[in-house]
């Protein structure tokens, strides 16, 4: 059956009777010093990741900008596409908006006005923001955004072709 619990009596040491005590003062609180040491570390890690990810994510967001301001003048060019194959509607890099007086005189007024709302949109949008677009006699059209990302005079660009 069962037996019964033995107690076995320990000896009890005192704090100060205990050999070893006096070497291991003040060795808590270098372990603290320590472990603060390694948390700030890893806080100053986690800091630089979130700055990073900021960065990555805004330049996710102008480059989406640039994708989507590229499609849209796409579209406008679909809607006027005779005007826009015999019109010579290109628009250069640093040119006048397309519906500022005596620009593009060989293009239509409404595609002229559309062209210049979007360069405007392209200025307004994205830093530093500039646009050129051609678009040759088969209708091909080539579209070239770019911007100053970070403000440093490194210029980021998008460039997409299609056919209208």
């Amino acid at each position: 059956m069962h037996q019964p619990l033995m107690i076995i009596p320990t000896k009890q040491f005192a704090a100060s009777n205990h050999p070893h005590c006096a070497r291991q003062s003040g060795s808590s609180l270098i372990e603290v010093l320590v472990t603060m040491l390694i948390v700030a570390i890893g806080l100053l890690g986690y800091a630089g990741l979130l700055a990073t990810t900021v960065k990555n994510n805004n330049s996710a967001f102008l480059r989406s900008q640039a994708t989507f301001l590229a499609n849209d003048v796409l579209e406008r060019l679909r809607l006027n596409r005779t005007t826009a194959i015999t019109g010579n509607c290109n628009v250069a890099f640093g040119a006048a908006p397309p519906n500022a007086p005596n620009t593009l005189t060989n293009c239509a007024a409404a595609l002229r006005s559309d062209l210049g709302d979007w360069k405007n949109t392209v200025s307004a949008v994205l830093p530093a923001g500039d646009a050129s677009l051609s678009v040759n006699n088969t209708g091909a059209a080539v579209i070239n955004v770019q911007w100053d990302e970070d403000g440093d005079g490194v210029v980021t660009s998008f460039s997409t072709r299609s056919l209208i």
